[in-house]
């Protein structure tokens, strides 16, 4: 699958590619109630070596936020939240 091959191509946000990328491929629908959890553990792969990983973190958010902005119309809220996320990630 293009998605998980997409994925694998980074090395900290993979997960966020991976969920474009699958959304491009099929029908997407809402629901509100969540279906998946954020959790971080001290053996993760943020958590270890933290300054190192969240350059690369910094790095790869960037890219896939170029990528949204490149393939889809966003609205202006979304872009700030971008901007502002981005801007944490870098503090």
């Amino acid at each position: 699958m293009q998605a998980i091959l997409e994925a694998q191509k980074f090395r900290c946000a993979g997960d966020w590619m991976f969920y474009l990328k699958l959304a491009e491929s099929g029908q997407i629908a809402y629901v509100h109630e969540a279906h998946a959890k954020h959790r971080r553990h001290m053996r993760s792969v943020i958590a270890q070596e933290q300054n190192r990983k969240a350059v690369i973190l910094a790095g790869e958010i960037k890219t896939i936020h170029d990528y949204a902005k490149q393939k889809y119309q966003l609205s202006n809220d979304v872009l700030q939240k971008m901007t502002v996320f981005e801007a944490s990630l870098n503090n």
